[in-house]
């Protein structure tokens, strides 16, 4: 290979991280999966370094502390994320006045919730987390909540204008900025929880300036904010807060119940299991965000309906995400222990069960991208609201008698619920019947053509 050619693939790539990827949703979802895969690989080899020099009392601690400002982030963004996609994907010309309004909101959201959390310090209302959060660990949390909402409203933004190779570069980039962060300190010897979570954090504020600047560079950055739209917005996103809300509990609360009936060591086994469960998750996740502009662009259009499409698109995802979750199942008993440590064996058993439950929910991100572009996002809210009500009463039952067993149990019945209502009542909107979402022999073949194309397409581009 010579030295024209390498620089010819660089020009190429930095070219295409900066031009809008109008390609078809398979295509896009598929460039996206591949981004959160390398993604997760990263995160899965930082996950390693920490698990093995954290141990599970460390681990559990350092899951905490990282899930704090990720789950108010998800609490408390408003859902604004949804509005920015659909509007900016509907209308280009409103991406600047959303980047303006979307950089305000972290901000003010962040003043916001930053005093609450001094205040719980303060007077002594953390109860069993007390200890975990010193005044230090409030600051970084704190900061951290700032670039994570910047960061969800900026890739929200390129989503919907379809700088689709933008947003896959900083995702890839991110997880390689917080190794190199991890590997200084492994070096140094100064890899505790603190550290740790102090370079979790550092390397958020670095992917916020570089987000920063692809904004700009891209001409989507402003800081002049429309208030009328904003309200806009505002009055989308909050239809989908209870669901957001409901969403977290299913998915994240257990962590936090764990670390109260039973302590920090059950936390990080766990944490383990269901870090695994979450790239398995992004299979679904990207073919749900990739689907969500293309629908409202469709269902924009009076007279056109986007049901087939979207079905056609859940039973693909079917597929994929129960092989992806079938060969993990497989591999999950001989690398768990080997690359984690004796001390986290126990988490194949977790892993296991999440595995199943992500095969029976994850389809329901595709049907999550047409009602929410039908505004129906009372559905999702609905049955996630029951879900999570079930995940909660579950949780409280089950896991001070059975520890992380009983997280993984709660889950899994949880998930089943909410993929099986859902379908339920989108099958009565669309007026279609349940049976249209089982996977059947064409969808088998037409996957099998697109991943044959897109292999040519690497091959060509290689």
């Amino acid at each position: 290979m010579t030295n024209k050619s390498i620089f010819q693939k660089i020009r190429w790539f930095v070219s295409d991280t900066f031009h809008s990827n109008d390609g078809g949703v398979i295509s896009t979802s598929v460039w996206m999966f591949l981004s959160q895969l390398i993604t997760f690989g990263c995160q899965f080899i930082s996950g390693i370094i920490l698990a093995r020099i954290l141990q599970p009392e460390g681990r559990g601690q350092y899951a905490i502390l990282v899930l704090i400002p990720t789950c108010t982030r998800i609490l408390g963004d408003l859902a604004l994320g949804i509005p920015v996609g659909f509007f900016s994907a509907k209308d280009p010309s409103l991406a600047r006045p959303l980047n303006a309004n979307s950089f305000f909101a972290a901000f003010f959201l962040t003043l916001i919730y930053s005093s609450i959390m001094f205040a719980l310090h303060y007077f002594g209302l953390l109860g069993t987390f007390t200890e975990l959060l010193p005044l230090g660990q409030i600051i970084l949390i704190s900061a951290a909540l700032f670039f994570l909402l910047s960061l969800s409203y900026s890739q929200s933004l390129l989503l919907g204008t379809n700088f689709i190779s933008a947003k896959n570069a900083l995702h890839i980039m991110e997880p390689l900025i917080f190794i190199g962060f991890l590997t200084v300190l492994a070096i140094l010897g100064y890899l505790d929880v603190w550290w740790a979570f102090s370079a979790w954090v550092a390397t958020r504020a670095l992917s916020f300036v570089v987000s920063t600047l692809f904004l700009i560079k891209l001409n989507l950055f402003s800081l002049k904010p429309d208030f009328k739209l904003f309200i806009q917005s505002l009055k989308m996103g909050t239809k989908g807060i209870p669901a957001e809300i409901a969403g977290f509990i299913i998915l994240q609360s257990d962590l936090f119940m764990l670390r109260h009936f039973t302590g920090d060591d059950a936390t990080g086994i766990y944490s383990i299991a269901a870090s695994l469960s979450f790239i398995l998750m992004s299979i679904p996740q990207s073919i749900g965000l990739a689907l969500f502009p293309n629908i409202s662009k469709i269902e924009s259009v009076p007279g056109v309906d986007g049901t087939e499409k979207t079905i056609k698109f859940c039973r693909i995802t079917i597929i994929i995400t129960i092989f992806i979750s079938i060969a993990a199942m497989i591999l999950a008993p001989f690398t768990i222990k080997f690359l984690y440590g004796e001390s986290f064996a126990k988490a194949l058993y977790p892993f296991l069960i999440l595995a199943v439950a992500v095969s029976v929910v994850g389809f329901t991100h595709v049907l999550n991208a047409q009602l929410y572009a039908r505004d129906a996002i009372w559905v999702t809210t609905l049955c996630a609201l029951v879900a999570a009500a079930i995940n909660i009463a579950l949780n409280i039952i089950l896991i001070p008698k059975y520890s992380f067993m009983g997280a993984a149990y709660s889950s899994i019945i949880s998930y089943a619920f909410f993929g099986v209502v859902l379908s339920y009542f989108y099958a009565k909107i669309v007026k279609r019947p349940v049976s249209v979402l089982i996977p059947r022999g064409e969808d088998f073949q037409l996957l099998y053509s697109h991943f044959c194309g897109f292999l040519a397409k690497v091959k060509a581009k290689l």
